[in-house]
């Protein structure tokens, strides 16, 4: 009978160790008992918050793209307690009344070649949007990206979707520090002492020809250039008729920079032979002509007509067309055998035209490529 027990004590305990799942399942299983009831709190918890009232997925994310317009990266990630936010809002609306127009402008013509957006780079990395737009009295635009010390916006020429590189050859973060602020070239054994484009804007004038212009709006109707907004009536509220949503599209409107239309987004020199106060400022001879036709006095030209022939004026300044009628010619000799080259020697073009079979005309529009070689 002992033997008998013994025997079935051991094929018991052994069925029960068959049976019984292995170790690592087991801890499978109390890890998943673990989160369930992690979960079912969580939910115990939420129940008893109230839902937003009448919200929808809509509104959630209208209200996350205002958000981000008005706060952009300046957050570093974490979003602003309400009551900042609140505070932002309420100076973003005021300054949304004289708002600032932000514009890369060439130097000795005036025109604006690209109108700053929201999401427009500075030379420290970061949008418009995530700088001080509201500062529209000082015009200091300094980046409140936290870690950041770019003290003022600085446009960056871009083409296609990246900055143009250093006359070094190298790209642009490699002349600003951890912070921002301009440095010297950090690739190794470059001596570059700071950050210096060599190509030139659409309008053919070098990048160094141009600088980041702020004005307010009342300066920009004192000089005759564009100020419409860029989303109609959106600085008294966009007609919302939530006070909120209507504070929001107010401070929304602050960040806009330069844009005011579709048009705004083209360059300059295509803009001003659509509409000349866009890119320009209205010469002061149409403002005379418009003063004198409204008066009544003689039949001059009107003001639309005189604008326009100013613009005409003014692009044999600062613009040489491709035909190359206002071209100032030269033939260049040096490092030029092979071929004639010529160059022009207006200020601030510099195209040149190469013609492979020599050819003695000084006209000859350049038979290496369709119209002319920008070297």
């Amino acid at each position: 009978m002992d033997k008998a027990a013994a025997r079935e004590k051991r094929e018991n305990a052994r069925r029960a160790r068959a049976s019984a799942p292995p170790a690592i399942f087991a801890r499978s299983m109390d890890w998943r008992r673990t989160r369930d009831a992690k979960v079912a709190k969580l939910r115990e918890a939420s129940s008893t918050v109230a839902p937003c009232a009448a919200a929808t997925a809509a509104d959630h994310i209208d209200s996350y793209h205002r958000y981000s317009m008005i706060v952009g990266e300046a957050d570093g990630g974490t979003p602003l307690a309400p009551a900042r936010y609140a505070a932002l809002k309420e100076l973003c609306a005021a300054a949304a009344r004289d708002r600032l127009f932000t514009t890369w402008r060439h130097t000795s013509s005036g025109l604006d070649c690209v109108n700053v957006g929201p999401m427009t780079r500075c030379f420290c990395g970061h949008s418009y949007r995530a700088h001080a737009f509201y500062k529209n009295k000082s015009k200091k635009v300094h980046c409140r990206v936290p870690g950041c010390a770019c003290p003022c916006y600085k446009y960056v020429y871009h083409r296609s979707s990246g900055a143009i590189k250093c006359g070094c050859k190298h790209a642009l973060e490699l002349h600003r520090c951890a912070d921002g602020t301009p440095s010297s070239c950090r690739h190794a054994g470059c001596r570059c002492a700071r950050f210096h484009p060599t190509v030139t804007c659409v309008c053919t004038a070098p990048a160094d020809a141009h600088i980041t212009v702020f004005e307010r709006r009342s300066e920009r109707e004192r000089d005759g250039r564009v100020v419409g907004s860029l989303w109609e009536g959106l600085e008294d509220g966009g007609g919302a008729e939530d006070e909120v949503v209507a504070l929001e599209h107010a401070a929304m409107s602050a960040a806009a920079g330069g844009l005011t239309s579709f048009l705004s987004l083209a360059p300059g020199v295509e803009r001003v032979q659509i509409a000349a106060s866009s890119a320009l400022p209205r010469p002061a001879h149409s403002r005379i002509q418009t003063r004198r036709r409204g008066g009544g006095g003689g039949t001059g030209t009107t003001g639309e007509e005189a604008t326009a022939r100013a613009v005409e004026e003014t692009k044999d300044n600062w613009w040489c067309t491709r035909g190359g009628e206002k071209h100032d010619w030269k033939q260049w000799h040096k490092y030029v055998k092979h071929c004639r080259k010529y160059r022009c020697e207006r200020a601030g073009c510099g195209y040149f035209k190469k013609c492979w079979t020599k050819c003695a005309d000084i006209d000859c529009k350049g038979c290496h490529v369709i119209g002319h070689k920008r070297w």
